[in-house]
């Protein structure tokens, strides 16, 4: 079977047999207190020997790979898991990125506002960039290149929503990103996605 761990603000947590529930409850093993994630917001199990999860009714839905969870998901080293507007990587026991913590619940720093869209996007963006740096791109990157473009448009939605003009340096971090993405899937529907994420850029830089 293989091993998977999961990484949410930088702890590390494996995934063993049975399930583990993800949610703001004390009765979650993976526990995120946060206002838009739900008390019991999703479930992820192993059926057989792969790794799946569920959303369980949560109020701000889950996400996967910016795909919204409607049943049961496969999950796979490498996905990147949105609960609300809260952050969860997916990695094989190997390419966990640091040292393992022993399993038992993971408590997100209390949270009694729900973040607003510019500190969403920041997070986002963080997650983007971490993608790029530290995953082995070579082993997937033309679905790496698709997850990695769905949260940058999403990142560039939340910006976009504040109203406000972005500062020089995250929009030098975002056609940083543009062009890792561009060199990992030069695909023909790049270049028009370039453009878009460019125009985006105009507008938020004013």
């Amino acid at each position: 079977m293989p091993l998977y761990v999961l990484r949410y603000r930088g702890t590390v947590h494996r995934v063993l047999s049975g399930e583990t529930l993800i949610g703001r409850s004390d009765d979650c093993s993976l526990r995120i207190d946060h206002a838009k994630v739900s008390r019991v917001h999703a479930l992820i199990r192993f059926t057989g020997d792969e790794l799946e999860i569920t959303d369980l009714g949560s109020m701000n839905g889950t996400r996967v790979n910016g795909q919204r969870v409607l049943g049961p998901r496969r999950l796979r080293g490498g996905d990147v898991v949105k609960l609300g507007v809260e952050i969860i990587e997916v990695f094989t026991e190997d390419a966990a990125p640091v040292s393992f913590n022993p399993p038992g619940p993971i408590t997100a720093p209390p949270t009694t506002e729900p973040l607003d869209e510019l500190g969403a996007a920041l997070d986002t963006l963080e997650v983007v960039e971490a993608m790029l740096s530290s995953y082995d791109l070579s082993e997937r990157p033309l679905e790496t290149a698709q997850t990695v473009r769905t949260l940058l448009d999403e990142a560039l939605e939340g910006f976009l929503a504040e109203g406000g003009r972005l500062d020089h340096p995250t929009a030098e971090r975002i056609a940083h990103a543009v062009s890792r993405i561009s060199a990992l899937s030069p695909t023909d529907s790049t270049g028009p996605w370039v453009d878009s994420v460019a125009e985006r850029l105009k507008q938020l830089l004013g």
